[in-house]
């Protein structure tokens, strides 16, 4: 209704980006259709900082790192105490090889939104994964604001990783029932994550899970 209403358009971009990397098998265009999107949104409004947090996570899953950092940089310097950008950073932090990082600012922003979206939690438990936390991890990822979400596969992994598979192998079943198309070798093909030695080690978590090849 309105072509240049900027929320619209960097709210599209995330939704892109999100059936791009969970579909089961690859849609590059969404990501291209996302950045399209992004960039339009920052055109159209360059002081909102939801429009270059967008722009920031469409980077991140292209693995543009250095443009991703600058746009994140430019959200967090419009709005410093803004939840979503700084909880957005944080998963940046997390795949570019800063899990301590990523925990630190996560935790901010939880402090600053006290009732966050499930995906806080799950990149706080995926960080907690990265540095071998992985009781830690269980308990981030069996909250309720994130339990029986899409990150149940990072907690099918963290059971696995403390030798728990019967539990471990029931959370993968619960994740299959709502994405039966996942397959490790799909994830593996778009995960924006830096270190090729820490996405091994996920996958590795994720096949004694039972999750399939």
């Amino acid at each position: 209704l309105d072509p240049n209403y900027a929320e619209a358009h960097w709210q599209l971009a995330n939704l892109l980006v999100h059936l791009w990397a969970h579909r089961g098998v690859e849609f590059a265009a969404d990501l291209d259709a996302a950045l399209i999107s992004a960039r339009r949104a920052v055109d159209l409004d360059p002081n909102d900082s939801g429009a270059h947090t967008a722009m920031g996570y469409v980077l991140t899953n292209k693995r543009e790192w250095d443009a991703a950092r600058r746009s994140y940089d430019r959200a967090l310097q419009l709005n410093p105490n803004d939840a979503d950008a700084i909880a957005d950073f944080a998963y940046f932090e997390l795949v570019t090889g800063s899990p301590k990082e990523c925990i630190a600012d996560m935790t901010r922003a939880i402090r600053l939104n006290p009732f966050p979206p499930s995906w806080y939690f799950w990149v706080m438990g995926d960080a907690q994964f990265d540095l071998g936390q992985f009781g830690q991890a269980v308990e981030t990822l069996q909250r309720r604001e994130t339990y029986r979400t899409t990150s149940r596969k990072s907690l099918a992994a963290a059971l696995a990783m403390l030798g728990r598979t019967d539990e471990a192998k029931e959370e993968a079943k619960g994740f299959l029932a709502d994405n039966p198309e996942f397959r490790i070798s799909h994830w593996l093909a778009q995960v924006p994550v830096r270190s090729q030695a820490v996405v091994q080690a996920l996958a590795d978590a994720y096949r004694l899970a039972g999750l399939p090849e």
